[in-house]
């Protein structure tokens, strides 16, 4: 897929170098965005193996923000980037994705919503948690590609 920008009444030009510019700042943006939420799930990931519920429900709360955020200006990029390339309603999987793992991020938060819900039934949270963070890496493992080729294209 080459970046180019389709202009609005579906004209194509050449490439427009300040909207490239700006996805690529956006791109590089995300994949410092990946790198502190890994780094989230570590520490998230280290609290769990010590069994502390109290600071594992501290670690899920920081994460659940962070993630809402970055998913919301993920799906903003790509609605953007597929409507400037012509595929507006092509690829729609990456915001099926999106929902469904934010969905699913929002009947954990339902369920585990105070410390006393998670130190009460510390085993189940920890599957539960363990379960969205596989979850979490194999998207953030699928994104990954996705914005290296579009920095690549862009060089």
């Amino acid at each position: 897929m080459s970046l180019q920008y389709k202009e609005p009444g579906g004209a194509m030009k050449a490439e427009n170098a300040n909207m490239a510019e700006r996805w690529r700042e956006q791109v590089r943006q995300f994949l410092e965005e990946h790198h502190r939420i890994v780094h989230m799930a570590e520490g998230l990931s280290a609290a769990l193996a010590r069994e502390d519920g109290a600071l594992a429900f501290d670690h899920v709360t920081a994460l659940q923000t962070r993630l809402y955020a970055h998913c919301a200006k993920e799906n903003r990029f790509f609605q953007e980037f597929l409507a400037g390339a012509g595929l507006e309603g092509v690829m729609t999987a990456p915001f099926e994705s999106t929902r469904r793992l934010a969905h699913d991020w929002a009947a954990f938060q339902s369920r585990w919503m105070s410390r006393e819900t998670v130190e009460a039934d510390f085993v189940s949270f920890r599957h539960d948690v363990r379960h969205l963070l596989e979850r979490l890496e194999i998207r953030v493992a699928a994104e990954e590609p996705i914005y290296r080729r579009i920095l690549d294209e862009g060089e």
